[in-house]
C-alpha cells in the first residue's frame, strides 16, 4: 500500500497566488480489479474525461492491464499500472486516457487552452523482438477513437526507434519539434541523448503552452537528465489532451511489457 499522504484520482483545486489550479494525481494505490481504482470499470472518475482506453490502431493480442505492487517503479512507490501485449501480427498498440476535454466544457479544470503540466514515472519491463522499423511512442493521440494514434491533431510526441528516423538516433529517446501545421518530417526530430533501456525507469515532464503552440520536456533516467528548449506543436491546433503511450511492432512474436506510475496533470506550466 502507497503511503497516506498519497491521493489516488485526487482532483483538487488550490490557491496559488492568488489564481485556483486545478490537478489530476494517479498513483494507482486504490488498486485493482473491480476497485474502480484499477481504472478499467468503463467510466471517467478522478477528474479524467474517461476512463482508461485501449488503443489498437492495428490488430493485436489480446493486452493485460492490472494493478500490480510487485516492483514499484521508485523505492516505497507501491502500485503501478502493469500493461503487457504480445502480438499476433504486426500492429500497433496502447493505451491512453483524456484529461482534458474541449475547452469549453472542462471536466477536471484542467483546460487544453490554458498552460498546463504533465509528469509520469515510465518503465519498459519487457521489449521482446525488438527490430528495424519497431518504437515506442508518447503523445497526445488525435482523438479517443480506439484506432487513431498520434497524427496531425496531436500537439507533442516522444519516441524511440529501434533503427532511429531522420534525426533521431537509434534507441533513444527523441522529441518532436512541430511546425504548428499538422505535417510530420522526421529532420524536426531532436535527440536527447538518453537512451531506451530495458528496466531503467524514465520521469518524463512535460509542459504545454497553448497560446503559442509549443511545448518543453525534461526526461531523466535517474543518472542523466535532459531538458529541451521550447518546440512547436504538430497541430494548428490544441491538441486532443489525451494521454497515450503506443507500442509498434512488425513481427507476430513481439512481447512487451511496460509499467507506468505517478502521473501529475497540473493547470500551468
Amino acid at each position: 500500500m502507497k503511503p497516506r499522504f498519497y491521493s489516488c484520482f485526487l482532483l483538487a483545486t488550490v490557491a496559488l497566488a492568488g489564481v485556483a489550479r486545478a490537478q489530476i494525481v494517479e498513483d494507482f494505490s486504490q488498486g485493482h480489479g473491480d476497485d474502480p481504482g484499477g481504472a478499467y470499470v468503463g467510466r471517467a472518475s478522478g477528474g479524467w474525461t474517461t476512463a482508461w482506453m485501449l488503443k489498437r490502431v492495428l490488430p493485436v493480442s489480446t493486452v493485460d492491464r492490472d494493478v500490480s505492487d510487485l516492483n514499484p517503479l521508485v523505492p516505497g512507490g507501491g502500485n503501478y499500472l502493469s500493461v503487457s501485449g504480445v502480438a499476433t501480427k504486426p500492429g500497433i498498440w496502447g493505451i491512453a486516457r483524456q484529461f482534458a476535454p474541449v475547452p469549453s466544457r472542462p471536466y477536471s479544470g484542467i483546460r487544453r487552452d490554458s498552460n498546463h503540466t504533465l509528469s509520469f514515472d515510465l518503465r519498459i519491463d519487457e521489449l521482446g523482438g525488438w527490430s528495424r522499423g519497431e518504437e515506442i511512442t508518447i503523445g497526445d493521440s488525435f482523438t479517443t477513437a480506439q484506432y487513431d494514434g498520434v497524427g496531425p491533431a496531436t500537439s507533442f510526441f516522444i519516441r524511440a526507434y529501434q533503427a532511429g528516423d531522420g534525426n533521431a538516433r537509434p534507441d533513444s529517446w527523441a522529441l518532436f519539434d512541430g511546425t504548428r501545421d499538422g505535417k510530420f518530417n522526421s529532420a524536426r526530430y531532436v535527440d536527447t541523448g538518453i537512451p531506451l533501456s530495458v528496466g531503467a525507469t524514465y520521469r518524463f515532464t512535460i509542459r504545454l503552452y497553448p497560446e503559442t503552440r509549443s511545448w518543453s520536456a525534461t526526461i531523466s533516467d535517474g543518472t542523466r537528465t535532459y531538458t529541451s528548449g521550447s518546440l512547436g506543436y504538430r497541430a494548428g491546433g490544441l491538441g486532443t489532451g489525451v494521454l497515450t503511450i503506443f507500442r509498434n511492432t512488425n513481427q507476430s512474436t513481439d512481447s512487451t511489457t511496460l509499467s507506468l506510475d505517478n502521473i501529475r496533470i497540473d493547470d500551468g506550466a
